[in-house]
């Protein structure tokens, strides 16, 4: 019988280390906010996630990945007909796309960078 605490070697490759961080999203409002677990992403300098506040306001949200400190937040739609379906990152850019279009935004600021569809 193994010992008490003992893993066997695939165990312990598996095993992540503790986070090293964690925030709150969005931390303005958590009672009346929703984070699809889907909708976050990381790059090598941040990770970016997708939330919503109540049924309307769509952000996207910038945390520094070393110290887990903000670094922008960003409303991007207005309305109930505004559907996230996923949040790439490429180089300098986050993707985020809908079943209306695709946006780009800088990922230093957040500013919107291109878009392709409906506005």
């Amino acid at each position: 019988m193994p010992k008490k605490g003992w893993r066997s070697e695939e165990e312990k490759k598996a095993r992540l280390p503790p986070a090293a961080w964690r925030v709150e999203i969005p931390a303005s409002d958590p009672l009346n906010a929703r984070l699809d677990e889907e909708h976050v992403t990381v790059s090598d300098k941040a990770v970016f996630a997708l939330y919503q506040i109540s049924n309307s306001k769509h952000h996207i949200t910038a945390f520094g990945l070393a110290d887990g400190k903000r670094l922008w937040d960003r409303e991007i739609s207005h309305g109930s007909s505004y559907t996230p379906v996923s949040l790439t990152v490429v180089g300098d850019l986050v993707g985020v796309t809908t079943w209306q279009n695709f946006a780009t935004y800088s990922a230093a600021d957040g500013s919107e960078r291109y878009r392709l569809g409906a506005k």
